[in-house]
């Protein structure tokens, strides 16, 4: 096994520090992508929650207006007999 000069082992040091450090800027950039997408999820969650809350106040008032609508056939059917 050949030995490595004081130089070369250097070199190796400097790669190997270089590669860290761009390993750690891609982890950073990743964790920040990471953050902004659950933050979207939490967005899309909430604006989920709103919508269903809106869709059970416009069933409801779909229900009152079909039970008004029943009741108004229902008077018209007695006032044309």
């Amino acid at each position: 096994m050949a030995s490595l000069s004081v130089s070369e082992v250097e070199e190796k040091y400097k790669q190997v520090m270089m590669t860290n450090a761009q390993l750690d800027n891609d982890k950073q950039k990743l964790q920040y992508e990471v953050d902004l997408l659950k933050d979207r999820l939490a967005d899309s969650e909430e604006h989920t929650v709103q919508l269903e809350l809106q869709l059970t106040h416009t069933s409801r008032v779909c229900c009152d207006f079909s039970v008004c609508i029943l009741e108004l056939d229902s008077l018209m059917l007695l006032v044309w007999h």
